[in-house]
């Protein structure tokens, strides 16, 4: 950008903030063009990973999942019926 005010053109907006050239100001300034609010983290609300790695399998992964994670993403995994997906021959994956 050479003037100021910037030419239409040459003006980031919604429609062209994640293409070249464009991007390379956009991505630091995202605040700026997206609307987006500052989430606060709370240090002390963390939940603690496991001392030890697990070997799950997928029935196992899935339960995990559906008590530990909020919102949707158990569904994502199962079929229409809330069963895990399984191979052709019959047997779970």
């Amino acid at each position: 950008m050479n003037r100021f005010p910037s030419l239409a053109a040459d003006q980031v907006t919604l429609a062209n903030w994640r293409t070249a050239p464009f991007s390379r100001w956009a991505f630091h300034h995202v605040r700026e063009i997206v609307p987006s609010a500052d989430i606060p983290n709370d240090p002390a609300d963390v939940m603690p990973l496991p001392e030890a790695p697990q070997n799950l399998e997928l029935d196992e992964l899935l339960e995990a999942f559906a008590r530990d994670t909020p919102g949707s993403l158990p569904r994502a995994f199962r079929d229409h019926e809330g069963k895990p997906p399984s191979s052709a021959d019959g047997d779970p994956k």
